[in-house]
């Protein structure tokens, strides 16, 4: 072999050794090294690009450590705002690793007579360099009236864990009709932090059902589930395609209390699904006590909610537990449910789902001091009910 040939023999061995050695000196790099200069010039962009787009920082929360951990933003805005909000790992970083993350962002006018009032807004989740910063949103391009709740999850991009990235949500809202109108934003992040090199298996959460069949199964799952956490059926409507007023009325002795689960369903579970257009619980007594404001009595109650039965049933299923946002209490605990308006108001927003149940316990304690003792509660719940077709599967969800 010639000196040329053995050059290029030379050359040959140096650059398989390269590509070989290439994914090993990567991954050991990503163990052993920082945070990487990279990851840092991201978050500094992310902030210099909403910055261009008119977002300020409004707050940074540190992440816990574990296989649950929920971090909480929350705060009453009145005027104009467009947010970046960090959810940050902790300090050193690169210690690590996030799997999985969901968050739930919630708009709740502050005042009963602002339900109906419009405003604009938007949200985006995710983590810098993790998401296209160009596709983030323009602030104020939707629009909602009452509450808003939305939702994002990674499942499938963080489901091998990523390491030393903070989460950031993106919001903005801002009255359409008057200068003022306050509201309550909260952003809920469940996510799963671990030591980097600690072991974890993904769980993969099961598909929505899809026929009328799958559907029952869930509900007979959920009943059963709802059951064994104090609650008893108290009604179930079984309802044609079309527009139904519902006015449900239960009346109580106040010390024994209710808890109730009602489910509202199409009578074609393949066909429609349910809509709630909206409209209100109230509570009062008959005959009310003399000389007593009801209200001061309350120390155990809970706000009525809607739920998917699917997502009830992941929540009373320990196995899906970083899946959920909420964890259904037990009945007359004094947990809160998630509320579909704010609280102490009795409204509620539009709720679209293929079932929809309605879940409550409410009583008072025996030691409130209300004499006579003799009176009933009256708890009602009129809404507005609409049974529509479901959307095609190629055209996505309505």
């Amino acid at each position: 072999m010639g000196r040329m040939g053995k050059i290029v023999y030379i050359l040959v061995l140096a650059v398989a050794a390269a590509v070989i050695a290439f994914p090993f000196l990567t991954i050991l790099s990503y163990y052993i090294l920082p945070v990487s200069p990279s990851y840092v010039s991201q978050r500094e962009g992310l902030i210099d690009l909403t910055a261009r787009r008119g977002y300020k920082i409004c707050g940074e929360v540190t992440l816990g450590y574990g296989e649950s951990v929920r971090a909480v933003f929350s705060k009453i805005f009145s005027e104009e705002v467009a947010c970046l909000v960090f959810f940050n790992l902790p300090e050193p970083k690169n210690d690590y690793v996030i799997y999985q993350p969901a968050a739930r962002f919630m708009i709740t006018p502050v005042k009963q007579e602002d339900m109906d009032k419009p405003y604009r807004y938007s949200f985006k989740f995710g983590a810098p360099g993790l998401v296209i910063h160009e596709r983030l949103p323009l602030p104020f391009i939707n629009e909602n009236r009452g509450v808003y709740i939305g939702s994002a999850a990674y499942y499938e991009l963080f489901k091998n864990g990523v390491r030393g990235r903070d989460l950031f949500a993106l919001f903005s809202y801002k009255p359409v009709n008057e200068p003022e109108m306050p509201v309550n934003i909260t952003i809920i992040v469940d996510v799963i932090v671990l030591k980097h090199g600690e072991r974890y298996e993904p769980i993969v959460p099961p598909k929505p059902p899809r026929t009328g069949g799958e559907w029952i199964t869930i509900m007979e799952e959920l009943d059963e589930s709802l059951e064994g956490l104090g609650y008893s059926n108290c009604g179930e409507y079984h309802l044609e395609p079309g527009a139904h007023p519902l006015n449900l009325t239960f009346i109580f002795d106040p010390y024994e209390g209710k808890a109730c689960y009602v489910k509202i369903l199409p009578k074609d579970l393949d066909r429609y699904r349910v809509r709630i257009l909206g409209g209100n619980h109230t509570q009062s007594t008959m005959p009310p006590p003399p000389d007593i404001e009801i209200e001061r009595a309350w120390m155990e109650e809970t706000p009525i909610s809607f739920h998917n039965p699917y997502s009830l049933l992941l929540k009373a299923n320990p196995a899906y537990e970083h899946y959920e946002h909420n964890r259904l209490p037990r009945a007359f605990s004094k947990e809160r449910y998630e509320l579909l308006g704010p609280e102490g108001s009795g409204a509620f927003g539009e709720v679209v789902e293929d079932i929809v149940y309605i879940v409550f316990s409410l009583r008072i304690t025996p030691d409130s001091q209300i004499e006579p003792r003799d009176f009933r509660l009256v708890y009602k719940i009129n809404m507005d009910v609409e049974i529509r077709p479901k959307p095609s599967r190629l055209g996505g969800r309505g």
